[in-house]
């Protein structure tokens, strides 16, 4: 029995590459019936009791090269879970939880065996997903109270009141708090929030939803300094501001629902919540605001009330009578004056920004987007810098066989030729670094041909490893490639695409694979297809925002060729804006501009950045219809709005500018831009460009067929009169 022993513990030490009988004699003495507990005890003590290099047995090279980097100074543990990182239950996401528990081991366990030049990271999808959301929400709760009080102090500036700010701003509370019950039904019923959508909310309806209610104030203060009573300044404001912020929220809601035909779900559901948001945000500032006006009537410009309010009145009525005009009385008629010049300019501007939207290089990288110091962002980039980009978030190759890969025990081997023809067309493809499947699980060739002829203990070793990347099925194989470049690069996504051609062209060549479904997924897979879809989408988004909004504005307007204008205005503050994005952002600050950012900036700003448009439009509009000419309405409405629209585009700029505190790229360069183009909007196009245009296009700025147009009598002698 003894000789037994001995030969039996030599054999098997023999077998697995080591000397070190007292390690065998220790697994020998375990028996035949070990308990899970036990192994993990005793495997417990000869890891804490080794280095790597002095482990009983040592680790195969192809085992070793994928978890521990080239020289030897960082590790992976991978861990795998049952459902995406995105699973919601019970309306709790458990893997993304299950992030925190990980933390707190890794950090009990770092504190008990590890010293402190030693550094860990829980990282990966889940990770991402946790410190984004919980990053993003931290950051709501800074942005909320400085966006607050902004507005606060810049709505008691333009006011002079210490009250006037607190009704639009308590308006714009009530229709949050109703949104926001919104964003739970549209989740329970439709489909998941992205946290984003939260922060972005907030930031959209303190920017327009506050636009909309001063402007419903201001101009009943207006009526109030002309001298009208408070039921005919109320009425007043509702029919002419009224139609103003209703056309101008027609077009943000065209806008936004038009982004609910995509098929990423959080493009989608920004488009359903913000669309409904804007929705009750104009219902609150033309019904709610106008009924408390009534009840607290000027009460609400303390401390300028009764005889103060009168003389203030008086004092502006009367400089008004004496030739006193301000900024934009002057902007508006040196535009009128110099119109074409100021055409030429725009044009030469645009020339450059618009081929700058067109052709700015965009990445793809939402985890480059996020900010040093997040834990799962610097884990990726210690994954980088250990272990090469192409390591994180790899690329998989899926192939299901219309019969069995393995059966009975067995390989079928014109399938296993296929699939090692398969390996050979994926390594010999640029851009890719490793490749593993079947006929090489672990990264060396198997001599898949000869299994039959191989010891039993060594075809059973072979086969375990090449089981491993076969379905339970026995007709699915897994293929893992890695990249050389990071997941999100460019590069990358075109490997994606050649990946998927070759792999076609070999489909068609090999007999076993023609009846094979072949399907290349993964990380850079998923973001190619996306981009794809979303930029297919978003062509037709664009065309439905652009006729939507051209019929809103012609209903409202009247005038083919004058909204015609207002889109094409709209559109080049849109290049202005992205091309200083691409100036600060991609230049100054060295930082990738996101690919959504322009697709996202084009729809939304059609809608929101034609506020000021509409404001301005409509008032010209209106003193057209109370007898002036063309160009005393266009002189009379800038500077009698000039004041109240560029406060307001400060208030809304300032808004989205918060955005900007965000640690995540996207929402920064969207904040910029979006600031950046209503601010544009309100002090370049509508002061200066729409006077222009509107003096060029003479009569023909309202003319409209039949019906359509709403300016027919002023249409002979206002526009264009001098």
């Amino acid at each position: 029995l003894t000789l037994i022993h001995q030969f039996s513990v030599s054999t098997i030490a023999a077998y697995a590459g080591t000397d070190d009988l007292e390690f065998m004699e220790d697994i020998y003495a375990l028996g035949p019936e070990y308990t899970p507990e036990e192994l993990a005890v005793f495997s417990r003590s000869v890891i804490a009791s080794s280095t790597l290099s002095e482990l009983p047995v040592q680790l195969p090279p192809e085992y070793l090269s994928s978890m521990v980097n080239p020289d030897g100074t960082a590790t992976l543990i991978i861990l795998s879970f049952s459902k995406d990182s995105g699973y919601i239950e019970g309306g709790e996401k458990p893997i993304v939880n299950d992030v925190v528990f990980l933390r707190e081991m890794v950090s009990e366990s770092r504190a008990l065996y590890l010293t402190s030049d030693y550094k860990t990271y829980v990282t990966g999808d889940a990770a991402l997903t946790a410190d984004m959301e919980d990053s993003m929400m931290e950051e709501l709760a800074l942005i909320e109270p400085v966006t607050i009080i902004m507005i606060i102090v810049l709505m008691g500036i333009f006011f002079r009141s210490v009250v006037a700010q607190f009704l639009p701003l308590g308006g714009v509370m009530v229709a949050l708090g109703v949104s926001q019950a919104l964003v739970f039904l549209i989740g329970s019923l439709v489909a998941d929030i992205h946290y984003s959508v939260v922060t972005m909310l907030f930031s959209i309806l303190m920017g327009v939803g506050t636009d909309y209610a001063i402007f419903i104030v201001a101009r009943y203060r207006e009526e109030r300094i002309k001298g009208h009573n408070r039921e005919e300044a109320v009425r007043t404001s509702v029919t002419w501001a009224g139609e103003s912020i209703s056309t101008s929220g027609a077009t943000v809601m065209v806008s936004f629902f038009a982004l609910g035909i995509a098929d990423f779900s959080m493009i989608r559901t920004m488009g359903l919540v913000m669309g409904m948001a804007i929705a009750i945000s104009l219902l609150v500032a033309l019904t709610l605001v106008p009924s408390l006006i009534m009840l607290l009537g000027n009460r609400i410009f303390w401390p300028t009330r009764g005889a103060r309010w009168y003389r203030f009145a008086e004092k502006v009525m009367e400089r008004r009578s004496q030739g006193h005009r301000g900024y934009f009385y002057k902007a508006a008629n040196l535009s009128i004056r110099h119109a074409k010049t100021v055409l030429i300019a725009v044009a030469l501007i645009s020339v450059p920004t618009t081929y700058v939207f067109l052709n700015a290089e965009t990445s793809f990288d939402f985890i480059g987007g996020m900010s040093s110091g997040v834990e799962s962002n610097d884990g990726i980039a210690a994954m980088t810098d250990s272990f090469g980009a192409g390591r994180i978030m790899p690329t998989q190759v899926v192939v299901v066989f219309d019969s069995p890969v393995y059966s009975d025990g067995n390989f079928t081997l014109d399938k296993l030729e296929s699939i090692d023809d398969i390996t050979a067309v994926l390594a010999s493809t640029d851009n890719v670094k490793q490749v593993t499947g079947p006929t090489n699980p672990k990264g060396d060739h198997i001599d898949y041909a000869n299994l039959s002829a191989m010891a039993p203990e060594e075809r059973a070793s072979y086969e375990a490893m090449m089981l491993e990347l076969v379905g339970i099925d026995g007709r699915t194989v897994l293929f893992t490639v890695i990249l050389v470049e990071g997941p999100m690069t460019p590069e990358s996504l075109d490997t994606v695409g050649v990946l998927r051609d070759e792999l076609a062209d070999l489909k068609t060549s090999d007999g076993a694979l023609s009846t094979a479904d072949i399907y290349v997924g993964g990380s850079s897979a998923v973001i190619f297809d996306l981009a794809n879809d979303l930029n297919k989408q978003f062509d037709t988004m664009e065309i439905i925002v652009v006729i939507g909004i051209f019929i809103v504005l012609l209903i409202v307007l009247g005038a083919v060729l004058l909204s015609l204008f207002a889109i094409v205005s709209i559109m080049l503050s849109i290049t202005w804006a992205f091309a200083a994005t691409v100036g600060l952002f991609g230049y100054a600050l060295g930082e990738p501009i996101l690919w959504i950012i322009p697709l996202i900036l084009f729809i939304m700003l059609m809608g929101i950045g034609m506020d000021y448009n509409v404001f301005i439009l409509t008032r010209i509009r209106e003193e057209i219809h109370k007898g002036k000419s063309n160009k005393d309405a266009i002189v009379e409405s800038l500077d009698w709005t000039g004041g109240i629209i560029t406060a307001l585009a400060v208030i809304m700029g300032s808004a989205f500018s918060m955005m900007m505190i965000s640690s995540t790229m996207m929402l920064k360069e969207m904040g910029f831009a979006l600031a950046f183009a209503i601010l544009l909007d309100a002090m370049v196009v509508r002061t200066y460009i729409v006077p222009a245009m509107m003096t060029v296009l003479g009569k023909w700025a309202w003319w409209a067929p039949g019906p359509l147009q709403r300016t027919r009598e002023e249409a002979g002698e206002g526009p264009g009169a001098e």
